[in-house]
């Protein structure tokens, strides 16, 4: 009485099975932290993605998504000084402004990378690795994150800094926009 259900069925192949690549990966330690990471990370890139450009050398747009390009701390310095002065030359009896602002440290880029412990009776050692890709035929580390400079201070110049209310209205917009401390801004009345 024996019926065909009761037969055992062969197991089904599955996705491990038909990809061995994937049980190496699996066996690596902390596999499903560093994924969900990089994972994180790529969804930061695409909703907060404003400040990177796809460019190529020449200024121009580029299709190739591995070609990031990386602003550096001259450039957001440049940058922020003209948004913030154009910024506070709309203010009402602000006028003609200038704008110079110090930062503590230059940008820090952040790489992937995968690092492989390895223990040996009582020695550990712990071995960093880049993650590269192929670009163009030029392996390119993959940039993970890129850290823009600590503002340190702003020095700002207008025509209008001269009236006590205009100078408050300066302080207090370069205050919110670069989230600075009072005493790191400083409103001079220019000519």
């Amino acid at each position: 009485m024996s019926s065909e259900k009761d037969k055992e069925k062969p197991p089904k192949a599955t996705i491990m099975d038909k990809l061995p690549f994937l049980k190496k990966l699996k066996n690596i330690k902390g596999i499903e932290i560093i994924v969900l990471v990089i994972f994180g990370l790529i969804l930061l890139l695409i909703c907060f993605g404003d400040g990177f450009s796809w460019t190529s050398g020449d200024g121009g747009t580029n299709d190739n998504p591995t070609s990031l390009s990386i602003m550096s701390s001259t450039e957001y310095i440049q940058k922020t000084e003209e948004k913030l002065s154009t910024l506070i030359s709309q203010i009402k009896g602000a006028g003609k402004t200038k704008v110079m602002i110090t930062v503590e440290s230059g940008t820090e880029i952040v790489y992937a990378k995968t690092e492989i412990t390895k223990k040996v009776g009582n020695d550990t050692t712990t071995t960093s690795t880049l993650i590269l890709i192929d670009n163009n035929g030029t392996e390119t580390p993959i940039v993970v994150m890129e850290i823009l400079p600590k503002i340190k201070g702003v020095v700002i110049v207008s025509e209008g800094a001269k009236d006590v209310q205009t100078k408050l209205n300066i302080i207090n917009a370069t205050q919110t926009l670069l989230t600075l401390d009072v005493n790191k801004i400083q409103v001079y009345a220019g000519e």
